[in-house]
């Protein structure tokens, strides 16, 4: 059954974090599978597919099966086949493999070996592969990667640990520019691989075309691979000690305030606790949990609390993410009316537990990069976030008209 959808707005990269209980370390190393360059080699069309050949040969000598059908070619040209091919477009995958890290062996062998995988991938995607298991060899994959995908996909490939890797990045064409849609980590099982696959080619296929844009746009979508069970609201009654601390502490004005639930939602519950978990385990310093408000209308409330956050709900200005707001800053953008995350009609505030974690300070030369932090913020109060996971609703305050 399709979901309703709410009003407010779309987009960024979703991707699967690691499963450290997928990682079998008894399991051997894998080995190279495409020769090591030199730093000084120049890499031309045929050197390429050279290379490509090498990798497809080492992956059916190491593995059950071949694995994923590869692109012969260079990027230039499987980007022209995939996601520039205007007659039968498809995403593209860079499948980056590593020859050394824990998980490979596992994830080559029961993920990508596994016939639903590879029949799934064959049907939808175009795929690109490079072993960047030695330094000069990763050089080059990030030189290729940023002279026909751009800076921005660069440094977010850059950006993913050593041992995240192998990792599938899923990419498509969005609003005149490549757009990374999915990343799928080594250290991920069959199944959550699986559903992302599906997930980055129903973004693809999502993407609508509109006269008065240079490319396409994407429809309705989430951006991470999410289930939940709708939440519960517990009425408070308005004369209780509690109604008016969270008034008091969160509304923009305690008097326009004429009801307040508190959300219940164990399935939520247990996957932020989960998340909070792996950022504590990263030894974070500091404070990774805040108390924030989203002020949005009272439908993208209810939908939020039903089905969870998605690009619906984000914000096109400055940063493409979901807008939280201390509850300072948010009584001092009320009075400047510059409250309500797109929604034209903010009525209504869901006061959340948030894992800031990792924070990025937003400036003009950095971009938010969810494959290397938590969150982004101004400095002023204000955090931008991009998973579920890191966001848990506590009330639900709603104003009078």
């Amino acid at each position: 059954m399709s979901q309703p959808q709410p009003e407010d707005e779309p987009i960024s990269p979703g991707y699967i974090p690691i499963d450290p209980s997928f990682i079998d370390r008894n399991s051997p190393l894998s080995s190279n599978l495409m020769e090591d360059l030199r730093s000084n080699e120049e890499l031309t069309d045929d050197r390429i597919s050279e290379l490509m050949r090498q990798f497809s040969s080492g992956f059916s000598e190491q593995y059950p099966t071949p694995g994923p059908s590869l692109y012969m070619g260079s990027l230039d040209n499987a980007l022209t086949m995939s996601v520039y091919n205007q007659s039968n477009a498809q995403p593209l995958i860079l499948f980056l493999y590593h020859g050394r890290t824990v998980s490979t062996n596992v994830f080559c062998r029961q993920v990508l070996c596994a016939k639903d995988i590879t029949d799934y991938i064959e049907k939808n995607f175009i795929v690109w592969a490079w072993d960047r298991t030695n330094d000069v060899n990763y050089q080059k994959l990030l030189a290729i990667v940023g002279k026909h995908l751009g800076k921005p996909i660069k440094e977010q490939i850059a950006s993913l640990p050593t041992e995240s890797f192998p990792a599938l990045i899923c990419l498509a064409y969005n609003n005149a520019e490549i757009q990374i849609t999915n990343v799928i980590q080594g250290c991920v099982p069959h199944c959550d691989a699986l559903e992302s696959l599906k997930e980055a080619r129903d973004r693809f296929d999502y993407r609508i075309e509109t006269p008065n844009s240079a490319g396409p746009l994407w429809k309705l979508s989430i951006n991470e691979v999410w289930q939940m069970e709708p939440s519960v609201l517990h009425p408070i009654e308005k004369s209780s000690e509690e109604f008016e601390r969270v008034a008091g502490a969160y509304a923009r004005q305690k008097e326009h305030v004429v009801e307040i639930g508190k959300v219940e939602n164990s399935s939520w519950l247990l996957q932020y606790n989960d998340k909070e978990k792996f950022i504590r385990e990263r030894k974070n310093h500091g404070q990774i949990e805040e108390y924030l408000l989203y002020p949005c209308s009272q439908t993208s409330a209810q939908y939020i609390l039903t089905y969870g956050f998605n690009n619906d709900h984000k914000v096109r200005t400055h940063h493409h993410g979901w807008h939280f707001q201390s509850p300072e800053s948010y009584r001092r953008n009320y009075l400047s009316s510059d409250v309500g995350n797109g929604s034209p009609n903010p009525n209504a505030l869901l006061v959340c537990r948030v894992l800031v974690g990792q924070t990025w300070y937003k400036d003009e030369t950095i971009r938010p990069n969810p494959l290397a932090c938590d969150s982004v913020t101004d400095g002023s109060g204000t955090y931008i976030l991009d998973s579920n996971r890191n966001i848990l609703p506590v009330y639900y305050v709603k104003y009078g008209l």
